[in-house]
Formats: C-alpha cells, structure tokens, sequence
C-alpha cells in the first residue's frame, strides 16, 4: 500500500473527503484505546461516535458512485 492512496484520489488529486475520513477513523481508534485502557468508555459512546465516522464514509462512497455513474 502507498501512503499516498490515504489522501489522493484516482484522478491524482487531493481528496478532502480521504483526509477528513482518515482522520475520522483515526480519532476513533485513538479514542477507543485511550478510552478503553484509561478510563473505561460505555458501549454506547462507541456505537455513537463509530456510527457517526463510519455512516460518513459510507455516504461519501455512495455519492461518489452515484455522481461517477449519473444515477
């Protein structure tokens, strides 16, 4: 894997939508570790946050789709 696959797009252009969503699961797992070793964190904080990162990227994949085949 290239790391220039995390923040450029096929086109070879920068891609927001990569750098914000990177920095979304990223944020996650950091809050996941911290949140899991230091304190304890509740099973719904997670299910939130993830819920929130990963329904982004996810609608973001699907508006990229719908955009690339004119639907």
């Amino acid at each position: 894997m290239n790391w220039k696959e995390l923040i450029i797009d096929p086109n070879g252009s920068l891609s927001h939508t990569k750098i914000w969503s990177n920095i979304g699961m990223a944020t996650l797992t950091i809050t996941y570790v911290v949140g899991t070793y230091m304190h304890g964190i509740t099973p719904e904080l997670m299910v939130a946050y993830g819920g929130l990162v990963v329904m982004g990227r996810a609608t973001s994949k699907y508006l990229d789709k719908s955009v690339s085949t004119g639907e």
